[in-house]
């Protein structure tokens, strides 16, 4: 897989959970890190977690992003200050999410989303919509860090 570490910014545990057993069975080998809300999404890109980081493993290549996450930080809200900042601004976002709202799909494409993938309810559709996801990310290359940082080669699951 040409990306080596991926944020899942996931708020709904059993969600959480096929993805990152789908990237496990997928022998994905690189980094993930989980962010469970908005804010800990924004933390972990800009604030002091991003500093605590060595400079080898500064911002993710690939993040997964749901939209309905906390009250404080929604999804849009995420997507809206990763393309605002030109350290982040070149990392493809991968919105999968429960919403239904027509407005947020067509948001998410505005603010610069690589992809927009609504989850079915049941769960044997819902982890072949994450199987999909992984799948085509295995072979989809991503442009390389612009802050100067490699892709880390070690799993982090938080």
């Amino acid at each position: 897989m040409p990306t080596d570490s991926i944020l899942l910014v996931e708020s709904n545990h059993r969600d959480e959970v096929v993805v990152l057993h789908l990237l496990r069975k997928n022998n994905f080998q690189g980094k993930v890190t989980v962010a469970r809300s908005g804010e800990e999404a924004l933390e972990y890109l800009f604030g002091q977690r991003s500093m605590q980081r060595d400079r080898a493993t500064r911002h993710p290549q690939l993040i997964v992003l749901e939209l309905e996450l906390d009250k404080k930080v929604d999804g849009i809200e995420v997507l809206r200050r990763i393309h605002a900042d030109p350290r982040t601004c070149h990392i493809p976002v991968v919105i999968f999410t429960a919403s239904q709202n027509q407005e947020h799909l067509v948001k998410s494409y505005g603010l610069g989303c690589s992809a927009f993938v609504r989850k079915p309810q049941d769960t044997g559709e819902l982890i072949e919509a994450a199987r999909n996801i992984v799948l085509f990310w295995q072979e989809n290359e991503v442009p390389p860090s612009r802050d100067g940082g490699q892709p880390a080669g070690t799993a982090e699951m938080s």
